[in-house]
């Protein structure tokens, strides 16, 4: 069945995402009802699936070693400041290795 996921990321650099091969992620968020982050993506629930790297990204931080596609901005209250940080949020459609992510080598 093709239907819509929704898939939670943290505010940190890269991490791993798993989800159904072939997925089609269209939006990067915030649940303001579950009070988090998610990607949301179009996925054929009948396929296996995989894991893919998801990069967080800080205002003013590097960019250089980012490979993927931006789905849109997180802002997150900090928790150390009284205002907004705001996280970019970046999805690389090239399924990780499972032995690879397995040792969270390249994460």
């Amino acid at each position: 069945m093709k239907t819509i996921w929704k898939f939670p990321i943290d505010p940190k650099g890269v991490q791993l995402v798993e989800m159904p091969i072939d997925s089609r992620p269209f939006r990067a968020g915030w649940d303001p009802y579950e009070r988090k982050a998610y990607i949301w993506a179009e996925c054929d629930t009948r396929k296996e699936k995989a894991k893919y790297r998801v990069f967080v990204i800080g205002t003013g931080e590097s960019l250089d070693n980012v490979n993927g596609c931006y789905l849109g901005t997180v802002a997150y209250s900090s928790r150390s400041e009284s205002r907004m940080l705001n996280w970019h949020i970046y999805f690389n459609p090239e399924p990780v290795d499972w032995e690879e992510s397995d040792d969270n080598a390249g994460v």
